[in-house]
């Protein structure tokens, strides 16, 4: 078993006050295990002045631990300083038992939390709670403690005068912010407001003091810091019996995982103790543990676990809020997005991908991370993207588009959507998307749905020039002249649906009304280059006809008129593609076409990709292809293929040699994983089942004529 740790700094999107200070960043360890082909993920996420672990120390037993992760794990004891360490250990071993994909218990059920209100000046408190009672939560717990305590008893009157203890469940949260002078008339002040409950009123370990609190106290105490120095069972005892308390409040990531939070449970159930389950502001990795295990654990009542919004640069997970209910995806996507997050943080440095055959036959190659890593910074760098941003995945995990996805998400910060690969990506999303990537088909697909994006790379093949007519009327989301709103503070669900309002539907300029879209760039690249090496603005101020490098990158010809990508910070050697080429100079080029698909016609060599541009104009809404068939007399004719039934089609644009000699309609076309056109498959196709033809045509003075049932002359 292999073990390594990789240290992230998490970016709070708002300062987070509580009666400890103000934090606006916390740093977390992330572990792996691996073993074999798997990888299990947790993570160590000790907090400042409240965690036992020892900050100084900590990557030193990170080292330790990962020189014989087996001898740790047969012995959490030598952890017992470090719980955090221990609770992240735990995770990643139970998630590497079962399989790797950051399933570390058999189901999940949503779970019912409260908003969490922060400690700030009055004016941003009131702003939070109008909000989450805006969202619909049905428990909401504030800090209290840090401000003048008649502000915060003012807040609470203003939360009791709209909703009763029916409607909503307030609950306080001091973290130790009493002394032991005002503790008792600051409990029965908060009387008034209905609290089931006031988690820590005074600092740890005054235990007469806190006994006699839960004793006398009208309003019921929750200890949670208490607990966290209370490491052996006999201690926990003696302060149990002694205390008293009407409830605890758990972190597991700080008790030292969950089979030290499964002994106090235990210990509380046996003196009839109520609990429940805290996040402690963990990224999503371990937040997402925690959560599966409070499903599997069943609590009563309102959980803490809705930290994982709190952060910019989050790790992507599945897990999702709405209305004070925690759920998550359960598309199946997830599964591998959560695999290769496993992978990413594991401690090999280099990874597998698969390639799709733009540089020779599809094989498996291995490259660095510290490339893809570059090459994440460089889309980042290209498009103006920024940590918090959204960005979209709606594309297969399998090949290095949506890998590369997921690995801006981890590297630039981006918040992550994901949807299941399909056709119409746009079609459930609800919210203003900063960045996406799609293919071709789901640009063509999303046309009328393009004013949710406001930046979109179109990959995987040429875009067709009836759908870049279509892209040329925005009035760009992502136009630099024009301030972002949501940068005033809105969310960009509230901008999206702002934009969409029926007075919003488009703006004028000069006498027509422009609709919303997105600066919309195809994009050239392989696996070999890790995605896109250069770019070309299909609509907007910069809009080109030809490919533009990125910075650091540059280009060459080969002898046979082919690419040649020198890109070293994405792969040291240079990469040849099988791209016929116009190479206007070292940093852009015109593509011409795929040196595979080239027809050798009457020892005329003509690019079929050529063809079809110039074919764009007479076949509106259809997909087709030119490819050679085999000719007795020139070697290989030009054929043209079409999707659907039979139509006409003037050719009279095209040279007289590069004329299709036969056209064949076919109902459907073989698709690549990527809804690409698959030429090949779709010829061999026909060469099995000639039947799947509709008919094939003869040219004559410019049209060509369909001639019903005639054979299809494919060898």
């Amino acid at each position: 078993m292999k073990a390594g740790w990789t240290k992230r700094t998490l970016n709070f999107k708002q300062p987070a006050g509580t009666s400890r200070g103000v934090m606006k960043t916390r740093d977390i360890w992330i572990i792996t295990l691996s073993d074999k082909e798997k990888t299990g993920i947790g993570e160590c996420a000790p907090l400042p002045a409240l965690s036992l672990d020892d900050f100084d120390q900590i990557e030193n037993k990170l080292n330790e631990m990962c020189q014989d992760p087996d001898l740790v794990l047969d012995d959490f004891t030598q952890l017992e300083k470090f719980p955090s360490i221990r609770f992240g250990l735990e995770v990643a071993y139970l998630d590497l038992k079962n399989g790797g994909s950051q399933l570390y218990y058999d189901s999940f059920k949503p779970i019912d939390i409260n908003g969490l209100i922060w400690m700030g000046d009055p004016g941003s408190m009131m702003h939070q709670v109008e909000q989450k009672l805006a969202e619909g939560w049905k428990c909401i717990k504030m800090k209290i403690g840090a401000l003048e305590f008649e502000k915060e008893l003012d807040i609470l009157r203003m939360i009791r005068s709209r909703f009763g203890r029916d409607d909503l469940e307030l609950r306080v949260d001091a973290n130790g912010a009493f002394s032991e002078k005002d503790v008792s008339e600051i409990l029965e002040r908060l009387y008034e407001f209905d609290l089931p409950s006031i988690e820590q009123p005074i600092q740890p370990g005054q235990w007469d003091l806190l006994s006699k609190l839960c004793q006398t106290s009208p309003v019921p105490i929750a200890l949670d810091e208490e607990l966290i120095p209370v490491v052996n069972e006999y201690d926990r005892i003696k302060m149990l019996n002694k205390v008293k308390p009407q409830y605890l409040v758990l972190k597991p990531s700080l008790l030292g995982g969950f089979s030290e939070s499964e002994k106090w449970i235990e210990l509380a159930q046996e003196r009839n103790i109520g609990w429940w389950v805290t996040s402690a502001l963990e990224s999503n990795i371990g937040l997402n543990a925690i959560a599966q295990w409070t499903a599997k654990m069943q609590p009563d009542g309102f959980q803490g676990l809705g930290t994982g919004q709190l952060f910019k640069n989050n790790i992507p997970s599945p897990l999702k809020v709405k209305s004070g209910i925690l759920s998550k995806d359960d598309s199946p996507i997830w599964d591998e997005v959560k695999q290769f997050i496993s992978a990413w943080y594991s401690p090999n440095d280099e990874m597998m991908l698969q390639t799709s055959g733009s540089t020779g036959r599809p094989k498996s190659i291995s490259v660095k991370k510290e490339w893809m890593k570059n090459s994440a910074q460089l889309t980042g760098k290209t498009l103006g993207l920024k940590e918090g941003d959204t960005a979209l995945l709606c594309m297969p995990m399998k090949y290095i588009a949506g890998k590369m996805i997921v690995v801006r998400a981890l590297e630039l910060g981006l918040d992550l959507k994901v949807v299941g690969p399909s056709s119409n990506p746009l079609h459930n999303i609800d919210e203003l998307i900063d960045f996406a990537a799609m293919v071709s088909l789901q640009l063509e697909n999303s046309i009328d749905q393009l004013e949710k994006v406001k930046t979109l790379i179109v990959g995987g093949g040429q875009v067709n020039s009836k759908v870049v007519e279509k892209i040329q009327d925005f009035s760009f989301i992502n136009d630099p002249t024009s301030a972002r709103p949501y940068d005033r503070g809105e969310s960009k669900r509230y901008v999206f649906k702002q934009m969409n309002s029926p007075c919003n539907r488009g703006n004028n300029r000069g006498s027509k009304k422009m609709k919303p879209g997105p600066l919309v760039y195809e994009t050239y690249g392989m696996t070999e280059t890790l995605t896109h090496v250069a770019i070309k603005p299909l609509n907007g101020p910069n809009k080109s006809n030809v490919f533009h490098a990125l910075d650091g990158v540059h280009f060459e010809k080969d002898d046979r008129g082919c690419l040649v990508i020198q890109a070293p910070n994405l792969n040291p050697k240079p990469v040849y593609s099988n791209d016929i080429v116009e190479l206007i100079d070292e940093k852009s080029f015109r593509w011409l076409g795929r040196l595979d698909n080239v027809i050798n016609s009457g020892g005329i060599k003509i690019i079929p990709e050529m063809v079809e541009a110039k074919l764009a104009h007479a076949i509106s809404e259809r997909r087709y292809f030119i490819a050679g068939l085999p000719d007795n007399s020139l070697g290989e004719k030009v054929a043209l293929f079409v999707e659907g039934d039979e139509i006409e089609i003037p050719f009279q644009r095209l040279e007289k040699y590069k004329r299709p000699k036969e056209i064949y309609f076919i109902p459907n076309f073989i698709e690549t994983e990527s809804g690409k056109i698959n030429r090949a498959e779709t010829l061999t196709l026909l060469k099995k089942d000639k039947n799947l033809l509709f008919g094939r045509c003869c040219m004559a003075e410019g049209w060509l004529f369909v001639k019903k049932n005639t054979p299809l002359n494919v060898v």
